[in-house]
């Protein structure tokens, strides 16, 4: 009887988040556009492509004003960045690599998700060699692209590159419909071998998360999100 209770009571509270996530999604002030109908943000190293070609940036990367309602990521930051965009929008690998896992909600509340291992990039360190010419540092990057609106039809170690469509925008599994895509240096032993080869992996949570948003350009509307406003368009 008293699981029963708790229970309910956490339905109750995730019940309260998602729609408080839902109004955030579609408040005023928000502006939407596709890629080449508004300015293109440029970011730090341009590593990658933007995952989707519509919509704006709904939630930002850190301690949003989402993260704080409700302890919503139990006292974690928002550890990738959301794009509000209507069910069935295409979803892109962001650079060239293989389907390291997939599965559904292993933590989190990701839906029907996808993790690509991305073959190394350059990053410039910020020095410079005796000829003056910038140096660059070999890096290897994973992304998780979450809430599908079903399981990504590409396998386990299938090549991709940033033309691969690897799934479709959804909600899954009981959000509004956007996407959500985080950025890892690491993978700390989460993979396609955590349990014995499964595509359903859940083993240890992925490490070292950084800012997807400091490796792609924005060509849609970052106006009126809950960004830095560093980065909006005004």
């Amino acid at each position: 009887a008293e699981s029963e209770v708790t229970l309910e009571k956490i339905e109750q509270e995730e019940l309260i988040i998602r729609e408080k996530f839902a109004r955030m999604l579609s408040r005023s002030g928000i502006e939407r556009w596709c890629s080449g109908e508004g300015p293109v943000i440029k970011a730090k190293y341009p590593v990658f492509r933007f995952p989707v070609d519509c919509g704006y940036i709904s939630q930002g990367f850190g301690n949003t004003i989402f993260a704080a309602i409700d302890n919503a990521y139990k006292g974690a930051i928002h550890n990738g960045f959301d794009v509000g965009v209507k069910t069935g929008t295409p979803i892109y690998a962001i650079g060239e690599g293989t389907i390291y896992a997939r599965g559904k909600t292993p933590s989190g509340g990701w839906g029907n998700w996808v993790m690509i291992k991305h073959s190394p990039v350059k990053i410039p360190t910020g020095e410079k060699n005796k000829d003056g010419e910038p140096i660059y540092t070999e890096r290897q990057y994973y992304s998780l692209s979450a809430h599908m609106v079903a399981e990504t039809h590409l396998k386990v170690g299938e090549r991709v590159t940033p033309s691969t469509v690897i799934g479709f925008v959804g909600g899954t599994p009981y959000w509004a419909p956007h996407l959500h895509l985080s950025l890892f240096s690491s993978i700390s032993g989460w993979g396609p071998d955590a349990t014995g080869g499964k595509t359903n992996t859940i083993g240890e949570y992925p490490g070292n998360v950084v800012n997807p948003l400091d490796f792609m350009d924005i060509p849609i509307s970052t106006k009126g999100t809950d960004w830095d406003a560093k980065y909006a368009h005004f």
